[in-house]
């Protein structure tokens, strides 16, 4: 029991050091995005878990990316525990989007695409469709201290769903069942620039 024990810390400790690592690293430069993960054990024990999710966009291949990190340094809910059956924390959906179909950067202007994708969790890919809407206000202005990207205009909102059995998270010792809930609400598109790849990892090359 104890070196089972042992082995659970120093697993936890490494995920520590690896998320504050990654957390300063996208803080630089990166703006993160207000995104929502909710999931049930059962019908009385459920969570909400709100954590930071990043969106990038990369010019040269067309590609949208959402990378979250279910990571949690503790966890305040039963229904949380599923993340430690995780073989990685990262969460990844990949879409080609072609850089001409965003709405033209007007006031108000937005619009609302079918996108077809593939989600990463759990060392498995599995195809996902979104509704996905692409906005612009009044009240999102250029970002000098950004590079004045122009993807700084336009706010994202979109949801998904996933069995945990699409990526056999079913399987393992917390016997997820039900389904897990993602939303992302006002978010903010990065641009993806050369050297950048690394911050999505797999799904970056991944076809």
């Amino acid at each position: 029991m104890i070196p089972v024990c042992r082995k659970i810390i120093m697993r936890k400790i490494c995920l520590l050091f690896l998320f504050l690592f990654t957390h300063s690293m996208f803080s630089q430069d990166i703006v993160s995005s207000s995104t929502e993960i909710r999931t049930c054990i059962d019908e009385t024990q459920c969570s909400s878990i709100n954590n930071y999710g990043y969106l990038f966009f990369d010019e040269s291949k067309n590609e949208f990316y959402l990378k979250i990190d279910f990571f949690r340094p503790t966890t305040t809910s039963p229904t949380e525990d599923w993340l430690t059956d995780l073989w990685d924390t990262s969460f990844y959906f990949k879409a080609h989007f072609e850089n001409n179909d965003f709405p033209s950067p007007s006031n108000y202007n937005s619009k609302t695409y079918r996108v077809n994708g593939q989600m990463l969790l759990n060392r498995v890919w599995h195809n996902q469709t979104i509704d996905m809407t692409i906005f612009t206000s009044e009240n999102t202005l250029l970002d000098p201290a950004r590079g004045g990207s122009a993807y700084d205009i336009y706010r994202v909102n979109f949801s998904m769903s996933f069995s945990p059995k699409d990526f056999k998270i079913d399987e393992r010792p917390y016997h997820l069942k039900n389904p897990v809930f993602i939303f992302v609400t006002f978010g903010k598109i990065n641009l993806l620039k050369k050297g950048m790849e690394w911050m999505v990892g797999e799904a970056y090359d991944h076809e």
